[in-house]
């Protein structure tokens, strides 16, 4: 049933991109944006799966996602697919994924602040955000700080 619904978003994606109406808005209508995160989203489909061939087509649907990104200079979408495309490769060669605790601080807190500024405080996917943020700093021996965000994020849960 994934395979299918996968499927027909690549589908309604093509099927939007090669009418005539929607090429010239494509870019700056948002509908380049809305093309990479569908393939993004395509790629974690597949590489959750992770056989091996599922793991190769999340590959690409990363790689795919990360050129559009850039193009549209998403840089926190880019990195999160780049991170992606990290973890496949590394499954694909048996290899553990080791996480530098000092570059996943940074980028925990880069998500944390773009999705703070683009949707507000109060939005669940900022929370989300925060709460890996926090992690990471807990991570990072700094449990204080950690604490101090996950106090304000649940007043801030318990408004919403």
């Amino acid at each position: 049933e994934g395979d299918q619904i996968c499927f027909k978003m690549i589908s309604i994606i093509d099927e939007m991109k090669g009418h005539p109406s929607m090429q010239r808005d494509w870019k700056s209508g948002g509908f380049m944006k809305m093309e990479a995160v569908v393939l993004y989203v395509v790629g974690l489909f597949h590489m959750n799966i992770g056989s091996e061939e599922n793991l190769r087509e999340a590959l690409d649907y990363f790689r795919r996602a990360v050129d559009l990104f850039t193009l549209l200079g998403d840089e926190i979408n880019m990195m999160t697919a780049k991170k992606n495309i990290s973890k496949v490769e590394a499954k694909l060669h048996g290899v553990e994924v080791y996480y530098d605790e000092g570059s996943n601080l940074k980028f925990s807190q880069k998500q944390y602040n773009y999705w703070f500024e683009k949707l507000g405080e109060h939005h669940p996917i900022t929370i989300r955000r925060g709460e890996l943020y926090a992690h990471a700093l807990y991570c990072s021996n700094q449990g204080v700080a950690a604490e101090r965000l996950l106090t304000k994020l649940a007043a801030i849960s318990r408004q919403v």
